[in-house]
């Protein structure tokens, strides 16, 4: 987001696309909602008063330290990766001692926990982008799908999301696709709010979507199962929140 409002790019207040954004963040939370309750319906419901237990909020720690450490380093001079990694080093250590197990043990927990294919998959995705990127293949599919006779805005949606798909990174999906369709904003319309706003959430849906989506990898890997399991539910779910945005900036945004 930041990418994108920047004076480079749209050139519009980061609050104000937060703004804009808000009925696609709705839909996403009424989208989970109706999963939850479909999933949950046929669970066998209890009268018996349950105590809850908030000590296992300390669990949370470990994985926000890295973002604590950037915090507090980063205006000292430290590096970002340098941060990122004297975080992450604490947050081995602070884990070792919530789960209170012994030494030898964690060890062998943390060596079960990396995997051989889940680096060389992450390996493969980086190498992937960049030859994408340096290739031009982008500009190469602006081209094709432009001398489609599509209207002009569905090209602005399109193109971010196969940016995002193939990618499997939204900045990225941003910083290809805004300098190939900007010159389609003029035939739009559309103020460039508006228009900022679909090219975020298009790249955002692509970038969920997409099958070299880390976070899709990490998850499947984990969870040993199969990423295209979930596209039944994932893919019809992403593409009505880009509708629900796309129709608010089309009523609302117009010139």
């Amino acid at each position: 987001m930041i990418l994108i409002c920047s004076a480079t790019f749209s050139n519009i207040n980061i609050y104000f696309l937060v703004l804009i954004n808000f009925p696609a963040f709705f839909t996403s939370i009424f989208i989970g909602y109706f999963y939850l309750k479909k999933f949950l319906r046929n669970k066998s419901r209890t009268d018996e008063k349950i105590d809850r237990d908030y000590s296992g909020l300390i669990y949370l720690l470990p994985p926000l330290l890295p973002l604590l450490f950037y915090w507090v380093l980063t205006p000292f001079g430290v590096t970002q990766i340098q941060s990122f990694l004297i975080g992450v080093l604490f947050s081995i250590l602070l884990l070792f001692y919530l789960v209170k197990s012994n030494k030898k043990e964690y060890l062998q927990k943390m060596k079960k926990s990396l995997t051989i294919n889940l680096a060389l998959a992450i390996f493969g995705i980086m190498i992937f982008r960049e030859m994408f990127e340096v290739s031009g293949a982008s500009q190469l599919i602006a081209d094709i799908i432009s001398g489609f006779p599509f209207p002009k805005i569905l090209i602005i949606i399109f193109i971010p999301i196969i940016l995002g798909i193939l990618t499997g990174y939204n900045l990225g999906a941003v910083s290809l696709s805004y300098p190939l369709i900007s010159p389609f904003f003029q035939f739009t319309g559309i103020q460039i709010a508006g228009l900022t706003s679909i090219i975020f959430i298009s790249s955002l849906v692509g970038y969920l979507i997409s099958p070299i989506h880390l976070c899709n990898v990490l998850s499947s890997e984990y969870l040993k199962t199969d990423t295209t399991r979930m596209y039944k539910m994932y893919i019809p779910s992403a593409i009505m929140m880009l509708i629900v945005q796309s129709i608010i900036v089309v009523i609302f945004f117009r010139i």
